[in-house]
């Protein structure tokens, strides 16, 4: 890494604001909908490169259900 550059770490948050913007309008705002893995709800800051190591399933696919607020 050169001197200057630092590597952006994805997240849950910043992955949800690029693919459902309407829904996630910021990458740390849970106000419209929550981002549910295995039952639990996910923080926005976690790291999606360590979801995918920890919680993926054998053939790699890691399910993130989108709960919407009533």
């Amino acid at each position: 890494m050169s001197v200057g550059t630092e590597k952006q770490i994805q997240t849950i948050g910043t992955a949800l604001h690029s693919v459902a913007p309407s829904l996630f309008p910021d990458d740390k705002d849970t106000n419209m909908a929550t981002p549910i893995l295995h039952g639990a709800a996910v923080p926005m800051s976690a790291p999606l490169e360590e979801m995918a190591r920890c919680a993926a399933y054998a053939d790699g696919w890691l399910n993130i259900v989108v709960w919407m607020h009533g």
